[in-house]
């Protein structure tokens, strides 16, 4: 599992932005070009796995968004169907 361990703490930062992953990865692995994406030193290229990760602030926007609209809808349902 070592062998991975920079990899998952990257894709645990890039989600979630938390400051302990990245932390984490500057002590374990300050040479590595995980620590890099972190330090902003090295870019992440687009790849088809970076595509489905989503970064937590645009996920719960996205979330939040689709919420007010399916209230939206719901309302409008109501206030022009009598429901059986």
């Amino acid at each position: 599992m070592k062998s991975v361990k920079k990899s998952i703490l990257l894709t645990l930062w890039y989600m979630t932005d938390s400051k302990e992953y990245a932390s984490a990865l500057v002590k374990e692995y300050p040479n590595s070009l995980e620590t890099g994406v972190v330090l902003g030193k090295v870019m992440v290229m687009p790849a088809p796995f970076w595509y489905f990760v989503p970064r937590e602030k645009i996920a719960q926007n996205i979330f939040w968004k689709f919420v007010d609209i399916a209230q939206k809808i719901w309302y409008n349902c109501n206030k022009c169907y009598t429901w059986r």
